[in-house]
């Protein structure tokens, strides 16, 4: 298994998890490519819509809300280019349009950055052998707030 596949996989489990045909999904458009790979072609084959918009313009997430939105996802910090966003203001715009806000935490481990007590509501992690001190041991971690 490639090293990005636990990452996948653990996004896959999240979007299944929460969105059904005829939801839709605002992510930032700097998320790793496999991400893009996963929502513009596999669920989009569910009938699962994803818009993509510059993660830097809280203007730009809030004009893409639909009244079906469900998903707002955002990888911080980004990769490659390791930019960091406003998680509170991503919260609080998706929480106002009744929306889940997903978290890839994946540059960050839990001691540097926590996106629950920003107000994010589920957080992806993904933890190569580093963290687990384990040379062959790969793993997804999730994290929900109080309401999960």
């Amino acid at each position: 298994m490639r090293r990005h596949g636990v990452g996948m996989s653990a996004i896959l489990a999240t979007a299944m998890a929460l969105l059904k045909s005829g939801d839709h999904i605002v992510s930032s458009s700097g998320v790793f490519g496999a991400t893009v790979q996963l929502f513009s072609n596999l669920l989009s084959k569910f009938g699962v819509e994803t818009s993509y918009v510059d993660e830097s313009a809280p203007s730009a997430w809030k004009a893409a809300l639909r009244a079906n939105t469900k998903l707002l996802y955002v990888e911080t910090p980004s990769n490659p280019l390791t930019e960091v966003f406003d998680i509170r203001a991503l919260a609080d715009l998706a929480h106002g349009a009744g929306a889940v806000l997903v978290v890839d935490n994946c540059f960050c481990s839990p001691a540097l950055q926590r996106p629950i007590e920003l107000g994010a509501d589920l957080v992806v992690h993904s933890a190569p052998s580093t963290s687990t001190g384990r040379a062959g041991s790969l793993e997804a971690r999730f994290w929900g707030g109080a309401s999960w």
